[in-house]
């Protein structure tokens, strides 16, 4: 499945007791699972469903869920049901840490450094970068190039404006529906 792709499962189930079954409670393992039973009072000998939301938004790769479903049955009181899901990216940005390393003021004071992310459109969807921003002052961020479905933002660092550890964060708004902004950040230390 595509990130940002959202799915549903529905678990059956039989009362086989001579009880009505009373779901008490559901619990899903995360806010990107939803979990709703059919019913929540199932009479001897009658079935119900779970249905399982999962909503693959911010992941990418193997995922596992959880979801546990709390009953009046003396042998079953919690049960836990599993989705597993295979989640392929559709935008990728890369790195999203960007280390500038420690820098010596004396000997570079009126260097400015540059590192680039790539923000690649994995399922080439007309992908565009609208702005780019940073939230510290003396991280500056533009976009260098677009072409083949990859995107390359230049951020730099002007180290003349501080001194110390930072960390800053670049956010980039693009045109995606499913992923209006990204982000990624920058860190590093200006020593004198």
């Amino acid at each position: 499945m595509l990130s940002g792709s959202v799915v549903e499962h529905r678990f059956t189930f039989r009362n086989e007791g001579d009880q009505p079954l009373l779901i008490t409670d559901t619990r899903a393992s995360c806010g990107c699972t939803q979990v709703t039973p059919s019913e929540r009072n199932v009479p001897p000998g009658e079935s119900g469903e779970i249905l399982v939301v999962f909503d693959s938004h911010w992941f990418s790769g193997m995922v596992e869920k959880h979801v546990e479903v709390h009953t009046n049955d003396p042998r079953n009181q919690v049960v836990t049901l599993t989705i597993e899901a295979d989640v392929s990216p559709v935008i990728e940005v890369n790195p999203r840490d960007l280390d500038f390393g420690v820098i010596q003021m004396m000997k570079t004071k009126d260097t400015l450094f540059n590192k680039y992310i790539v923000v690649k459109d994995l399922i080439r969807s007309g992908l565009e970068v609208k702005s780019v921003d940073t939230n510290k002052p003396f991280l500056k961020a533009q976009v260098e190039e677009s072409k083949e479905y990859q995107i390359w933002i230049k951020v730099q660092l002007i180290p003349g404006q501080y001194r110390g550890f930072f960390q800053g964060l670049v956010k980039i708004t693009t045109n995606s529906g499913a992923y209006p902004t990204l982000f990624a950040i920058a860190r590093g230390e200006v020593q004198d």
